[in-house]
């Protein structure tokens, strides 16, 4: 597991993607898996910088295990309701 506070900034995301590669590179993940977690990473860090309501800082935490990953943005959002999307096809 990783869990990062770090401040809402775009030269975060790079910094977090190298932190979590060098994490999985020492727990043996796949190297086209890790190579995945990091493009859902760096999207989600992206998202919050751009999206979430005005804060100082996100937090992020990845838990891998090995079956699956879990990555978590934390945020100040007001976040929104998935049914209200529609279908997702």
């Amino acid at each position: 597991a990783l869990s990062l506070l770090l401040p809402r900034d775009e030269l975060t995301v790079p910094m977090a993607r190298h932190l979590a590669s060098g994490a999985m590179e020492q727990l043996g993940v796949d190297g086209e898996c890790a190579a995945d977690i990091e493009v859902a990473l760096s999207e989600a860090c992206t998202n919050v910088i751009l999206h979430a309501a005005p804060g100082d800082q996100y937090e992020l935490a990845v838990e891998v295990d090995e079956a699956s990953c879990v990555i978590r943005i934390i945020d100040r959002g007001e976040g929104f309701d998935p049914d209200a999307l529609g279908d997702p096809a």
